[in-house]
């Protein structure tokens, strides 16, 4: 009889070793790995975000939509813009619930005529992969100048006449 009290209370012990460590172990995501089941960064657009011609003095804006799809929060540490300071990130939300959204909206103001170019980084806890936005855009002069169009006048000398023009501007 003594050997199957024994032998019930060491398959207790096992039973409760068992579940302590499933309670310690958790569904956190703090300090451990992504598990299959942890957090998990998701793209809800394309990650190239090309703002192509934008004229000089106004702006554009796009909006990067990101989803938590895992079942643990997913925390962003921070957004690194490694850009001209013509481009420039707002944001809100650095912590996401599991199946929550979050966006960062992009703005493009050229200041110069040319190509830009820069990307934004995200730094995710936990080891949670995340993209890199690709930015791109170019600045489109406000006015096209024209180019100076000469003036033509009309002199007689003598009995006939010629045909001569006259340039307005530096020679």
């Amino acid at each position: 009889m003594k050997t199957h009290q024994i032998t019930l209370c060491g398959i207790c012990l096992v039973f409760a070793v068992l579940f302590t460590i499933l309670l310690i172990g958790g569904t956190s995501s703090r300090g451990k790995a992504q598990s299959s089941h942890g957090a998990r960064f998701t793209a809800r657009c394309s990650t190239n975000f090309t703002f192509d011609s934008v004229r000089l003095g106004s702006a554009a804006e796009r909006t990067f939509f990101y989803h938590n799809t895992g079942q643990d929060t997913l925390f962003i540490q921070s957004l690194e813009l490694n850009a001209d300071s013509v481009f420039t990130i707002q944001f809100a939300t650095l912590t996401l619930p599991p199946h929550g959204e979050g966006k960062v909206v992009v703005q493009f103001a050229p200041q110069e005529a040319r190509s830009y170019s820069g990307n934004i980084a995200f730094d995710v806890a936990n080891g949670v992969a995340s993209p890199r936005l690709a930015l791109s855009g170019s600045g489109m002069p406000s006015v096209i100048q024209s180019p100076k169009i000469p003036e033509f006048a009309r002199t007689v000398f003598g009995s006939g006449s010629a045909d001569h023009f006259r340039s307005k501007g530096t020679h």
